[in-house]
């Protein structure tokens, strides 16, 4: 049975592919913790270190057992199965980053605002009450004749 060229291209790039969905996955959660636990707004640093240490050594690994799992089927030297293993260490961080904004610009390209907003993991809205308080400038203004200038 021959197999067609990016068959094998499929093969060696799954566990890229599986590694980026599974990122992509962590990270949000990661974010979810971020909100629940009153922690500073999520940033873009903190979204780089995340992804490299979920996805440099997770496209490792995933790629070693894939060529386990293949290689009654799949020969690789010895050599390019370390290549491989090192090009998904060095590109999974990078997939990582760009699948998640993909998918924020998809939703929000799309229309799909509640995908999007489930990606976006804001913060609460501070919520300030109705009424005048002791510790508003309103208030303050109003008790102590000031002017607005």
């Amino acid at each position: 049975m021959a197999l067609s060229w990016y068959f094998y291209l499929l093969i060696l790039f799954l566990p890229i592919l599986v590694n980026v969905a599974v990122g992509i996955y962590i990270q949000l959660v990661l974010k979810q913790i971020n909100r629940q636990e009153k922690n500073p707004p999520w940033t873009y640093k903190k979204s780089l270190i995340s992804a490299i240490v979920i996805g440099a050594p997770m496209g490792a690994l995933t790629q070693v057992l894939l060529q386990e799992a293949l290689s009654p089927y799949v020969y690789l030297t010895e050599e390019s199965a370390w290549r491989l293993c090192l090009f998904a260490a060095l590109i999974s961080p990078w997939l990582i980053l760009i699948g998640f904004k993909s998918i924020l610009w998809w939703a929000k390209k799309t229309k799909h605002e509640l995908l999007y907003e489930y990606f976006r993991v804001r913060h609460a809205p501070i919520e300030y009450p109705d009424q005048d308080s002791d510790f508003t400038i309103q208030h303050y203004r109003q008790n102590h004749d000031i002017k607005e200038e």
